[in-house]
Parts: C-alpha cells; structure tokens; sequence
C-alpha cells in the first residue's frame, strides 16, 4: 500500500489508473456485487466504495495477519479509519502508536507518516476514507 501510494503521487495517478481499470460513472449506491476489489500488496485486499469524482474516497480494507502498509507513507488531506472486524495497528510519526479494536475511529491529518498493521490472528476489516482521493 505504502509503495503504492508513492507510485500514485509521483506519477500524478490513481492505484485505479495505475492497474489500468476502468471505473464507469456510476450513481449514488453501491450494491456488493458492483464494488471493484484491488489486491493492493500482499494480504491486503481494498475494495473500491464509491467512484467519479467525489472529494472524499471510501474504501474497505481487508487485511491477512501479519499484512499492512509495508512502510509509511504521507499524503495531503485527512483520513478517518473505523475497524470493523479484527484488530489494527495504526503508528503516526513513528511515535503515536494506536491499537484499534472494533468500532474504535482514529482520525488525523494524513501529512503526518503513517502505516497500519494487522497484529492479530484474523482478517483485520477497516472502512478507510480519505479526502482528498489519494488512491
């Protein structure tokens, strides 16, 4: 994801445009089925939530034991996280370090670095949402 995110920045791209796929004007909901899924690094799933151009990004991560960001990476804007399901690691500037447990929120500028993790033994879900679109 971390990787990712830099590739996007310094190319002036999405990870939508960067894996070449097409995401069709759609309308205010969202069914299941229509949700575009990225598998963004290794045990790290992210699915797509809504699509056009909004200025706030929603997507659901699922993240494999042991999977995260795989570095730090920052970006301009803000950035909510809500765990769902599981339990996160979330470090900000290499010093705050926060353990979310479902239906814990953190919120914070995304200028600052940051990185998650799952430490847990199953799947860690989150609805991450930026603003403005970063990925």
């Amino acid at each position: 994801v971390a990787a990712l995110q830099k590739l996007t920045t310094a190319y002036g791209v999405s990870i939508v445009e960067l894996m070449e796929v097409r995401s069709p004007a759609r309308g205010r909901l969202v069914r299941v089925a229509d949700r575009q899924r990225y598998d963004t690094a290794d045990g790290v799933l992210m699915d797509q939530l809504n699509f056009g151009e909004h200025m706030m990004e929603l997507h659901l991560f699922t993240v494999g034991p042991g999977a995260g960001t795989g570095g730090t990476f920052h970006h301009e804007g803000e950035e909510f996280i809500m765990l769902l399901e599981g339990s996160l690691v979330v470090t900000i500037d290499a010093f705050e370090q926060y353990v979310l447990h479902p239906g814990d929120v953190l919120y914070f500028e995304s200028v600052h670095r940051h990185e998650w993790t799952n430490p847990g033994p199953a799947p860690a879900v989150f609805l991450g949402v930026n603003t403005p679109r970063t990925f």
